[in-house]
Parts: C-alpha cells; sequence; structure tokens
C-alpha cells in the first residue's frame, strides 16, 4: 500500500472504524468470502484496540524494517500471496533475499489472506515447515553449529541471549544439566544458522572472509557494511552457512559380554542416523579356520532401519590380543585359506553384512607378501560374489617403517584391492604410555599425508578416537595404566574437581589437571568439540573419503552436531 492509502485508512478509521474494517476486509482477500466469514472477520477487527490498529497502519507507513533482517538468524519460512494487495509480493522476495537461510512459498491465488484463499495449500506447506525444524536427532539443512569455549562466569543463560538461541536448545545439543555450572575451558556448540564471529582488534573483513573461505564482497553484504570499513573489536559479525560434502562414516561397536547390553544397544542407535557402516567387533579367525561370531543383538535391524551397511570385522584376535601366530598360520597355509574364506562369505550373507572388513595386526614382518597375496585372493573371493572389501591399516609415515604392527601392512597393496582402507589414525597417547593426546594434529596429517602418497584419497578413511586417559602422576613406565574416559565423563571430571580446562594449539587437544582424594595428581588428555573440528577440516582439505570411530558407547554428543554441520552421510 502506499502511504497515501494508508493515511486515508488512518482518517477512515477515526471517522467510521466500523466501515473503514468492512472495506479493508475486501482488500485482505483474493477471492469473494461468504457473509457470516466476512461478519466473523470484521467482527476480529472490531473487537480490537482502535489504538493498536492505528499505531499497526503508522508502522507500516513509516517504518523501514530491511537493515534488520540479516539479524535474523532463527529458521524462517515466508509465505506470501502473489495477489497481495496490502504487502505485495515484491516485499516478500526482498525480505527473503535480507534473512540467510530463510525459504519463500509463493502462493499464486492469494492475497494477503492467503490461510482462506488456498487453505489446503497453507495447510500442507505449514506442516512441512513444522517438520523441517530440528527435532531430537535430526537437523535442518542449513543449520550450523558454532563452537563456544566457556570464560568465567558464563552461563546457558548468557549464552542464549548472546546467540539467540533457547537455553533448553543449547542444553539438549551438549547433553548439559540446565542445574550443573558450566566449566571454565569447556567448548559447547551453539546450533544457530551459520554462526557469529566477534572482531578482535587488527581485524579487517577481507582477512575474515578468508578464514571462512567465503567472499568479502558476501561477508559485507551479509552484515550491511562496507568491504573496506574499519572494523571494531567486539563487533558481532554474522558468517553464513557453507554447503556440505559428503563423506562415509564407520563407527565399531564392542559387545564385550555374551549379550549386547541396552547401553551398547542404545549406543547403536543414536549413533545409526550419522553412519554409513556400522562395525561390530570382531568375527574372530579360529586356528581351524572356523569363525567365532560376537554377539549382535539388534544391530541388524537398527542398520536396516537407518539404512547403514553392516560391517564384518575380521580379526587375527586370540585371548583378545592379535596374534602374530594365528597370522602366521593362517597366511602361510594357502589350504587353509579356503576354510575361514568359505566361512567369511557364509556368514555375511547369514547375517546380511555388506562390507567385510580385514582387521589383522601384529603380523611377522616376514609375513608381509603372505599377506598381500591373501588380501588379493579375498578381494577376488569378495568381490565376486558381491561384498565390499576394506582394511584397517596401523599409523605409518613411511614404507620403510618396521615394527610388529607396521612392517606387515602394505599401504600400496591395500590400496590396490580394498574398497576402501581404516587407517587407525588415534593411540599416540595410550593407556600404558606417557600421558600425551591420543591423536594430536600433526601426526595424524603426517600418517595421512603418507597414505595419500600409497593410494586415492577417496579410498582413505581416517580413524578417531571418542575417548580419553586418565593418567596418575607421576607416570611410571609399567606401571598403574590410565583409565579411559569419554568426553563428557572429562567435563564431568573436570567440574568436580573444579579443574580449568586448557587446549593445546599445536596438538589440537583439550586437557586438564587434577587432585584426587587420596592427594595424588591426575592429567586428562581427551577429545572436544574443538579437537573434532580440527580433524573434520583435515578431512575436508585432504580429499578423504571419510571416518571411522573406535567406538561407541562413550558419549561424546558434540561430534554427532558437528559430523552432520561438516558433511551430509553417505548411506548405502
Amino acid at each position: 500500500m502506499s502511504k497515501e492509502e494508508v493515511n486515508a485508512l488512518l482518517i477512515a478509521g477515526d471517522q467510521d472504524r466500523p466501515l473503514m474494517l468492512e472495506n479493508f476486509g475486501k482488500m485482505f482477500f483474493a477471492h469473494k468470502v461468504s457473509a457470516p466469514f466476512a461478519d466473523w472477520f470484521r467482527g476480529l477487527g472490531l473487537s480490537a484496540s482502535s489504538h493498536a490498529t492505528s499505531a499497526v497502519l503508522i508502522s507500516l507507513r513509516d517504518e523501514d524494517l530491511r537493515p534488520d533482517l540479516p539479524r535474523i538468524h532463527t529458521p524462517t519460512a515466508i509465505f506470501h500471496g502473489a495477489l497481495d494487495r496490502i504487502c505485495p509480493f515484491p516485499l516478500a522476495q526482498l525480505t527473503h533475499q535480507g534473512i540467510a537461510g530463510s525459504t519463500l512459498t509463493r502462493f499464486e491465488q492469494s492475497g494477503h489472506g492467503l490461510f482462506y484463499d488456498e487453505l489446503a495449500k497453507f495447510n500442507r506447506s505449514f506442516l512441512e515447515v513444522l517438520h523441517s525444524f530440528r527435532a531430537p536427532g535430526s537437523r535442518k539443512e542449513g543449520e550450523r553449529m558454532q563452537i563456544h569455549v566457556i570464560q568465567p562466569g558464563q552461563t546457558l543463560y548468557q549464552l542464549s541471549q548472546a546467540y539467540g538461541v533457547m537455553v533448553k536448545t543449547i542444553a539438549e545439543a551438549n547433553e548439559l544439566d540446565t542445574t550443573e555450572t558450566l566449566v571454565v575451558g569447556q567448548a559447547i556448540v551453539i546450533p544457530i544458522t551459520g554462526q557469529y564471529y566477534w572482531v578482535r582488534p587488527g581485524d579487517t573483513l577481507p582477512r575474515i572472509a578468508q578464514a571462512y573461505g567465503i567472499p568479502a564482497a558476501r561477508l559485507a553484504e551479509v552484515n550491511q557494511i562496507a568491504v573496506d570499513q574499519p572494523l571494531t573489536a567486539g563487533t558481532r559479525l554474522y558468517i553464513p552457512p557453507h554447503p556440505h560434502r559428503t563423506a562415509e562414516v564407520n563407527a565399531y561397536i564392542e559387545p564385550r559380554r555374551k549379550e549386547v547390553t541396552p547401553g551398547l544397544t542404545r549406543a547403536a542407535e543414536e549413533a545409526a542416523p550419522h553412519l554409513t557402516y556400522l562395525a561390530p567387533f570382531s568375527f574372530r579367525i579360529n586356528r581351524d579356520g572356523s569363525l567365532q561370531a560376537p554377539p549382535l543383538g539388534r544391530f541388524r535391524e537398527i542398520a536396516e532401519r537407518h539404512g547403514v551397511t553392516l560391517m564384518m570385522v575380521v580379526t587375527n584376535l586370540e585371548k583378545d590380543q592379535f596374534s602374530a601366530e594365528l597370522g602366521e598360520a593362517i597366511l602361510t597355509n594357502e589350504a587353509l585359506q579356503n576354510t575361514p574364506l568359505d566361512n567369511i562369505v557364509r556368514t555375511a550373507r547369514q547375517f546380511g553384512l555388506g562390507d567385510i572388513h580385514l582387521d589383522i595386526e601384529h603380523l611377522r614382518p616376514e609375513d608381509r607378501e603372505a599377506y598381500n597375496r591373501f588380501l588379493r585372493k579375498a578381494s577376488e573371493r569378495f568381490h565376486a560374489q558381491g561384498f565390499l572389501m576394506s582394511t584397517a591399516l596401523a599409523p605409518k609415515t613411511s614404507a620403510a617403517q618396521t615394527g610388529a604392527w607396521y612392517t606387515a601392512h602394505d599401504y600400496r597393496a591395500h590400496g590396490e584391492v580394498s574398497d576402501f582402507v581404516v587407517i587407525m589414525t588415534y593411540e599416540w597417547g595410550f593407556s600404558g604410555g606417557p600421558p600425551m593426546p591420543v591423536s594430536p594434529i600433526g601426526p595424524v596429517r603426517r600418517v595421512l599425508e603418507y597414505a595419500l602418497s600409497e593410494m586415492p584419497a577417496s579410498k582413505i578413511m581416517m580413524g578417531q578416537n571418542l575417548y580419553g586417559y586418565d593418567w596418575t602422576l607421576p607416570y611410571v613406565p609399567g606401571g598403574p595404566f590410565a583409565k579411559a574416559v569419554s568426553p563428557q565423563a572429562a567435563i564431568d571430571l573436570a567440574r568436580r574437581h573444579n579443574a580449568a580446562i586448557e587446549y593445546d594449539t599445536q596438538a589440537q587437544a583439550p586437557h586438564f589437571r587434577y587432585r584426587d582424594r587420596q592427594g595424588k595428581s591426575h592429567i586428562v588428555w581427551f577429545e572436544d568439540a574443538r579437537s573434532i573440528q580440527a580433524k573434520f577440516n583435515l578431512i575436508k582439505e585432504l580429499g578423504l573419503r571419510g571416518i571411522s570411530y573406535w567406538k561407541l558407547g562413550l558419549s561424546f554428543p558434540q561430534n554427532w552436531s558437528l559430523l552432520e554441520d561438516n558433511f551430509r552421510v553417505v548411506k548405502r
């Protein structure tokens, strides 16, 4: 409406409000309404405050809200009638352009009252929008996760105000108890569309845009500033979301008892929406070539429901240890090899397993070529039967690297015969070793860069731990083993001991120290949102196939949120 038309409505409202409302109602709908409906609609207007009606008209006439649109970062759906005579359709287009991540639905046969003009389409579109918004365990396309590190005195309420996100939403994303205090240094994720950046001294808009991989002109447009405008420290900039790239995701799951526990079943249920493969650990080869299967519980049902491929992990474990002797017995006896290969194929069919994953470790160095021959034979057999074949590899940095865990793993041969490999890029810090990060980014990068020299990136899945370790100090070789802790348990431990979490930027890993009730010192290295994001960035930088987790059952909610934030998970 023009300013003149609005002024006429204001005057008519002062002189004959019932007549003004009747005439306004005729403009509201594109289609003729029934007399009873018209009476009801006019009654709504008469029951409203006359002052409020005038205030709304004045706002429509005088206010320009376009500069505020880029500040809207909640999921927004815009419904607008193409025949609207009160707010013409170009206004909806401007609104859509101004609100990042918004959607616009055009109602071709509707005026301003599209809920009447096209009732069926309105109801259908409204339900689609509601279903697209985030529910527990799902993500809305375009929604992003921002990592925030807790500072002294910060509360969930303060974060809610700063980011415009409800306390409940932040708490659910991080599995936080709202009655507990936050830990200084704790990294949490904030579910928003896009993310925010607070300007630091010396920042320029082109430099910030480069850091986030977006054109400086786009960043300036979204924040309605000039590209060369000086930035004031503390200013909040909005960073629009990036498109996802695809990735395959595997997770091992290890039943340690004769039956799958409810906790492991629940872990599989929660992770399955984010997985390409689920890998029960493990099917053990016996000396006579038979197989000992792990308990599978409801894994097959869960996998089928979520479009996940079950992986058959085949190992040379004896008495819970990888056995070089068992490996030698199988790999050096070609006549005996047919028995386990036949049993593997038969078992894979029986349990509906789509990928056969050979995790043969701790072999004698002299069995390297025997293992390569076995892999070629297995690859031919499995592929002929329609199965994928993958392998697990120890983390090497060169072909010349030797040792019980390394020599027999020939990266080039595995890359040639396998559909993909899982490289176990973790356990630099391990339970029996000195305190250090479990998967420091530098060593992880060096292993992956060597792997890229031997096989295509499209065949490499980076291994990632879902745990950390708690070491008692001083560390003594052969002394008490460190205790494994989940990332969530590590944060709870820091909270109980009032310990601030620090972050090693070189290793890209969080850690903290505390003293127990017996007065003994401890150090805990674990994973958090920052460290896992560093690994996701590495996957994208190197163009890898994806990521493989060891192992489910350890709580790390930020990982799954950030995984979906970075990738579209492939389902096979």
